[in-house]
């Protein structure tokens, strides 16, 4: 009778151990999911945050270039109708088309993060290629007419503005005016370019806002109706 007590005892402290086991690495696999579930909520809220930023700069770009548009426009309209050179934004014009140094960062961790991901494999097709088209084409497109404009600000600086002094802006705009006097269409031509570059760079700041809003709708969508992932 003791013997079978004995049996009884150990059979039942093995399985109260297999148990402990069992339960142990269930807590273990629960713990190593829901890492894996938060690092997937944490990219999931990078790459909107990062699409949101560039929208946003996006945006502030496109106020920029609109301001730059009116202004150019502003001295183009006044030589063409008043045969004189408009003074008051001379300085700021003068110091935009001899601008080299427009630069414009794409590269996003958050993206690159999110691309080599397991979450990347669960999102649906169709935003996958939405989210490429933004970084990889739209995005893309935008830093290469940044780089032409600041290519072409090297041209005028070298070719125009270097060679009449007019990389001085420290003088009184009248001064300035004055060291323009028989290079006025010389002076517009050049603006007009810059003009064009700022409207094309406008077009592209537009349609990439508009895509941007787009995948953000769709990716907060997905997120609330797909929550299990999360």
């Amino acid at each position: 009778m003791e013997v079978n007590n004995y049996m009884i005892y150990g059979l039942v402290e093995i399985g109260l151990l297999v148990i402990g086991i069992l339960i142990a690495l269930q807590i273990n696999n629960w713990n190593e999911s829901r890492k894996e579930k938060q690092l997937e909520i944490q990219l999931f809220e990078a790459i909107i945050n990062d699409l949101d930023l560039k929208r946003n700069e996006l945006i502030s770009d496109l106020d920029a270039g609109m301001k730059m548009i009116q202004k150019s426009d502003k001295i183009i309209h006044t030589w063409h109708n008043e045969s004189r050179i408009d003074s008051t934004e001379i300085k700021y014009m003068l110091k935009l088309i001899g601008d080299d140094s427009w630069f414009h960062e794409i590269n996003s961790p958050a993206y690159t993060g999110l691309s080599n991901s397991d979450l990347w494999k669960m999102l649906p097709s169709s935003i996958i290629n939405q989210i490429d088209d933004i970084y990889r084409a739209k995005l893309l497109r935008v830093k290469v007419l940044f780089q032409k404009s600041g290519e072409y600000a090297t041209y005028c600086k070298l070719n125009f503005l270097a060679p009449n002094n007019l990389l001085d802006l420290d003088k009184r705009s009248e001064e300035i005016v004055e060291l323009l006097k028989g290079k006025e269409d010389d002076f517009i031509s050049y603006l007009r370019l810059f003009r064009n570059g700022v409207f094309r760079l406008n077009e592209r700041f537009e349609q990439s806002t508009t895509s941007i809003e787009k995948v953000i709708n769709n990716l907060e969508s997905y997120k609330n109706t797909v929550p299990e992932i999360l």
